[in-house]
C-alpha cells in the first residue's frame, strides 16, 4: 500500500490545528523522519465563525470550507479531516460541494 496524503482544513482552531498535527507525528510509527505522513494543510482562519453560523447570528461557513477541501483535492490529499468539532455541523455541505475526500 502506497503512503497516503492527509489533507487538514485547518485554521479553524489555530491551536487544535496544531495539536493535531503534534498528535499525527507523535503516534506515527517510525524508524526514521522519512517515514512521517506527507500532510497539507489548509490555514485559513478567515472562514466565518461556525460559532457564529451554528447560533444563527453569522454566515454560514459551508462554501468557504468546501472551497478548502477542493483545495487540499486538488494539491493531492487522499482524505481530508477537518480540526474543529463544530465544522462538523457543515459535513454534508462539504460533500454536496465537491469535496468527496473528507472523512
Amino acid at each position: 500500500m502506497s503512503p497516503k496524503t492527509v489533507g487538514i482544513i485547518g485554521g479553524l482552531g489555530p491551536m487544535a490545528t496544531v495539536a493535531f498535527m503534534n498528535s499525527v507525528l507523535e503516534y506515527t510509527p517510525i524508524k526514521s523522519n522519512r517515514d512521517h505522513l506527507h500532510m497539507i494543510v489548509e490555514w485559513n482562519p478567515k472562514v466565518p465563525d461556525i460559532n457564529s453560523a451554528v447560533l444563527g447570528t453569522g454566515p454560514s461557513p459551508a462554501a468557504a470550507l468546501a472551497a478548502s477541501g477542493r483545495r487540499l483535492e486538488t494539491a493531492g490529499a487522499d482524505f481530508i479531516v477537518m480540526v474543529c468539532n463544530a465544522a462538523h455541523v457543515y459535513e454534508d455541505e462539504l460533500r454536496r460541494g465537491s469535496c468527496d475526500s473528507l472523512h
